[in-house]
Order: structure tokens, then C-alpha cells, then sequence
């Protein structure tokens, strides 16, 4: 047998696998049967194998297939220690952002909370902030926070141009960033820019519920200055959606009726003229500050239902229509003890109030109307019944005059017990002076606590007020 031949039959030098044998490892021993011990045995008996190669054919494991399982190892440990730091800093970016900017040096929360602290000290905070703020740039070129911080300490070393432009532009980057839009809003306030002003404005009562309450006061002031309160009329005139919130807590805290009656009367003319619920706050104003006429008159232009009687007193007498959260329709308030409901009947059909009392001791007085009657007498009347309704004295009609001493000038038979429907009737007369308005009010009539105590139901309807002779008349405002 000649060399060639040996060679061949051998297939290799001892200790050295052939071609044939790593190629196959390689595979895993695809298309080999058996079990794997046996087809390592197998294969370890035809070809000579080292220590190093014996242990990788024996697992069955390939070097490719280590080199993959030891990258993806790699991966997940460092996958896995990312989100380790990624949370820890999470959890103290608000308390010790210092400590978490070293977790995850790019933390926004951390690098927003410690440029929040460091602004507040004003020892050392313009050049700490300025490497704090270049630092982050360079991971986040679009940070405004970063653009808005490096603003503020151009301002401090007097470069007002500088810090004008990278406030501007960190504005243009984030209209949710309250710091940023409150520096942008106090600065368009000192200019006098009252226009810009309100667009941060706008932006900052979009971005935060705890805004409003901050920001009320200064906007509140745009009444003082008629440049201001130009401007703003313009921008409610394009009603933002915190329009009904600004007008209905301006009509109860501004002490200057005037410039409120300024600006409803420049959105009146406007495109978009208040709703009715935006008038309500200002009518149920002029009626707390006893312009009873004038809110009235408006309540009747701007906010009264359709279909109601206007020259009818009171308004709405037969419960018919929905109250609309002004004196001048049925104020309806809910008291512990006491439930209140507008029901329908059916037999004949109309309208009632219906109160139910829970037996607990109540202060009643929470059916009620404004009215307008001039000097003279009326005579109130009315459908009532009750369903074991159990009071000490019962309740009934009061008749008072809104302003002055506060007078009672009628007041109806009591109701309790149980009683079918049937008519109540009272005559009264208007005073000639200090009760230009009256208050119509379904009262609970009680001279002690324990008199405050009420059970059962009671119910009226088809309530009428109506001149009792040629002196008095009829209001309609």
C-alpha cells in the first residue's frame, strides 16, 4: 500500500480532526440518528479528537454557537445593568438629583430638578448652570431646558440680546414646560407686550391644573390697564378653553364691577359672544351686588329658556323647564336631609316639585326665586300636598324683600301631615321703599333645633303671583 493510500485510509494525523469531522461539528451532526452520546462516541472513534475539541463535541456545542451564546450574555448583563441605572436615577432625579445625574447622566428629570435648585441660589449658580446646561446639549441639542437655563444666565451677566433669543427659542420648543413659559410670561409683562403675554399665558393653563390658581392674579390685572384689557378681550374673543373658568372666577373676585362690565361688553360684540353659561357668573354678580334690574334685563337676553313665560312671576311657576343657575329661574340646592327633585305627573300631566326629608334636622330653605314686583299688593297662590309629612311647625312660602333689613312680607299656610292636593292662597303687600327685589323661598319653619327635624314628602306646583288690586303690577324686569 503506498503513502497516498495510508494517508487516505487514516484521514488525518493523530490528534488532528479532517475536514470532514470539524465541518460536521459545525452542523451540530445534522441528519446524524441516535442519541447524542452515541453519536459523540461515534464520531470520537473515527476521528481523533484534542482535550479542547473533545469537551465542545461531547456538549454538542459549536464555537460559533458559544461565540453567540457568550454576545448574548453580554448583552442581556448589559441590557440588564442600563435599566438598573436608568430606574435608580428615575427614583432620585426629584430628591437627590445630584446622585442621579451620576446614575444616568442624561436623566431630564434629574438635570431639570437640579437646574430648578440651582437657580435659587444665586452665589454661585450662573457658571454651574452654564456647564450644566452645555453638558446637556451635548446629548440633547434640542433640550429646551438646557437653551432656557444658558437664556437665564446671559441675563444675569447683562446680555439681554443673548438671553431675549435662547428664551424665545426654548419657548418655540416646548409650550409644556411651565418654567420656561412662566420666565417668557412675566418678561412679555414687564415689556408691556400684553399680547405675547397671553400666548404664555395660554400655554401655561394648558399645561398644568395647579396654574390657574397661580396665574389668576396677574391675569386678573389685565382689567386695570385699558392697553391690556384690549388685548385681552382680542384673545378671549377667539375663546381659548379656559375662557368659561377666567370669566366665571373673574365676575366673583373682581372688586372693580366696571372693568368686568367693560370686558363682557367688548365679547358681546365680538365674533364669538359669550355663552349663556359664561353670562351666568356675571348676572348672578349684579344680582349679589343688588343691580337687580340690570342683571335681570340680561338673564332675559342672554340666558332664559326657550318656551318660558318672561312676564310670568314667578318664572317658570309650573316647574316646567330645567333651572339654569340664576336667581331669576329656580335655584335648586341639595342639603343633607333633603332631597329635591322636578317630577312629572301624569294625572292631570304637569310639573311639580317633589321633597323628600330623610328625618334628620334640616335647615331648610332651598327652593328659591329673585322677583321684581313694584310697590302694591299681590296675592300668591298655589298647589300643594304632603305624604306623611312629619314636622314640628311644617313649611310654607316666605315672602322676603332681598336688600335692606331683609323683611318678611307674607308667608303661607304650613304644610304637614298628609294632606291630597289642594290650593294655598296669601295676600301680601310690596313696601313702597327699601324692597325693590324679593326673594320667593320655600322655607322649613323652625324656632329651635329641635324643631329643625323633618320627615316624609311634601309637593307644590302651579305657583302664581298676581296683583291684587289696581296699585300693584306685575314685573317683568
Amino acid at each position: 500500500m503506498t503513502a497516498l493510500h495510508k494517508l487516505r485510509s487514516a484521514g488525518s494525523r493523530p490528534g488532528r480532526p479532517s475536514k470532514r469531522g470539524l465541518w460536521a461539528r459545525y452542523l451540530g451532526f445534522i441528519g446524524s440518528a441516535g442519541s447524542q452520546s452515541s453519536r459523540s462516541q461515534d464520531f470520537s472513534k473515527s476521528v481523533p479528537l484534542g482535550p479542547r475539541d473533545s469537551f465542545f463535541v461531547w456538549k454538542g456545542i459549536g464555537f460559533v454557537q458559544m461565540f453567540l451564546v457568550t454576545l448574548t450574555v453580554v448583552a442581556i448583563a448589559w441590557l440588564g445593568w442600563t435599566i438598573v441605572k436608568d430606574i435608580t436615577a428615575e427614583g432620585l432625579a426629584e430628591a437627590r438629583p445630584r446622585e442621579a445625574l451620576a446614575w444616568s447622566p442624561h436623566n431630564i428629570r434629574a438635570f431639570n430638578r437640579l437646574s430648578e435648585l440651582e437657580l435659587s441660589d444665586s452665589k454661585n449658580a450662573p457658571e454651574f448652570v452654564k456647564a450644566l446646561s452645555q453638558r446637556a446639549l451635548v446629548s440633547r441639542p434640542i433640550d429646551q431646558r438646557a437653551l432656557f437655563l444658558l437664556g437665564w444666565v446671559a441675563e444675569r451677566q447683562g446680555d439681554s440680546a443673548s438671553s431675549d433669543r435662547l428664551m424665545a427659542l426654548a419657548g418655540s420648543r416646548s409650550w409644556s414646560d411651565a418654567l420656561v413659559q412662566t420666565w417668557l410670561y412675566d418678561r412679555a409683562i414687564k415689556h408691556a407686550a400684553f399680547a405675547d403675554a397671553l400666548v404664555h399665558a395660554d400655554a401655561l393653563l394648558r399645561s398644568s391644573n395647579q396654574m390657574p390658581d397661580i396665574i389668576f392674579p396677574s391675569l386678573a390685572a389685565f382689567t386695570a390697564s385699558p392697553a391690556a384689557l384690549d388685548q385681552l378681550i382680542q384673545f378671549l374673543a377667539v375663546p381659548p378653553p379656559w375662557r368659561p373658568w377666567y370669566l366665571s372666577r373673574l365676575s366673583s373676585r373682581l372688586a372693580n364691577r366696571n372693568r368686568l362690565e367693560t370686558l363682557y361688553a367688548g365679547l358681546a360684540r365680538s365674533l364669538h359672544q359669550p355663552t349663556p353659561d359664561e353670562w351666568k357668573p356675571y348676572v348672578n354678580r349684579l344680582a349679589s351686588d343688588q343691580q337687580f334690574a340690570q342683571a335681570r334685563q340680561i338673564w332675559k337676553e342672554r340666558i332664559a329658556p326657550a318656551g318660558g313665560d318672561l312676564a310670568a312671576t314667578p318664572f317658570n311657576g309650573d316647574f316646567a323647564l330645567p333651572p339654569d343657575g340664576t336667581p331669576f329661574n329656580w335655584l335648586l340646592s341639595s342639603v343633607q336631609g333633603a332631597d329635591i327633585n322636578l317630577v312629572k305627573l301624569t294625572d292631570p300631566e304637569a310639573t311639580a316639585v317633589r321633597l323628600q326629608f330623610s328625618g334628620a334636622r334640616v335647615d331648610f330653605g332651598n327652593v328659591a326665586q329673585l322677583l321684581l314686583l313694584l310697590p302694591g299688593e299681590y296675592t300668591l297662590s298655589g298647589l300643594q300636598k304632603a305624604e306623611s309629612l312629619e314636622t314640628a311647625r311644617g313649611i310654607g312660602w316666605n315672602l322676603l324683600c332681598a336688600e335692606g333689613t331683609k323683611q318678611s312680607v307674607a308667608f303661607s299656610d304650613l304644610l304637614s301631615g298628609s294632606r291630597p292636593w289642594g290650593a294655598f292662597q296669601v295676600k301680601f303687600r310690596i313696601p313702597d321703599q327699601g324692597c325693590t327685589a324679593q326673594w320667593l323661598r320655600l322655607e322649613l319653619s323652625a324656632r329651635t333645633q329641635s324643631e329643625k327635624r323633618i320627615e316624609g314628602q311634601a309637593w307644590y306646583k302651579s305657583l302664581r303671583i298676581e296683583p291684587a288690586g289696581p296699585a300693584g303690577t306685575r314685573s317683568g324686569g
